[in-house]
């Protein structure tokens, strides 16, 4: 994982940097997901499906991230596994980019989670999406 945490005021963020598309989503929402609670102490016994679309890459990585955020708190899970089975991170036009993936996770249970910052909202503050030379890099603040 190449991902690192920032403070932002009462909100926290992460910076990533990859060589592709693809690692760069899923270091997104493994950092992410850390923030709520240490990934080693999740076990994956339930996997969910995740399907999100957007019209550009930059829209797909937010979309992608509230969708993890949403299902966390619809199935009170935690997750530790994303996967990535198809996509598009290149649209040719509109609601072309996709992902389509699952996660893995648990149910919360605060005798064996330590819930370290429960996120509100992935936010568009601070968002940045760009390629730096042959790597990516994103920033992302998360309402906490």
């Amino acid at each position: 994982m190449s991902f690192e945490y920032f403070d932002h005021t009462a909100d926290v963020g992460i910076r990533v940097q990859a060589e592709d598309l693809r690692t760069v989503f899923l270091d997104a929402a493994r950092g992410m997901l850390s923030i709520i609670a240490p990934l080693p102490s999740i076990l994956s016994r339930r996997r969910i499906p995740i399907r999100v679309f957007a019209d550009n890459t930059e829209e797909l990585l937010f979309v992608f991230l509230k969708e993890i955020l949403f299902i966390s708190e619809k199935e009170s899970m935690l997750f530790s596994d994303i996967q990535i089975q198809k996509a598009n991170f290149s649209p040719i036009g509109q609601l072309n980019c996709f992902i389509v993936g699952s996660l893995a996770g648990e149910t919360i249970n605060l005798s064996r989670h330590d819930i370290c910052t429960e996120i509100k909202a992935v936010t568009h503050h601070g968002f940045f999406f760009r390629k730096e030379g042959p790597v990516w890099g994103v920033q992302i603040v998360f309402d906490v």
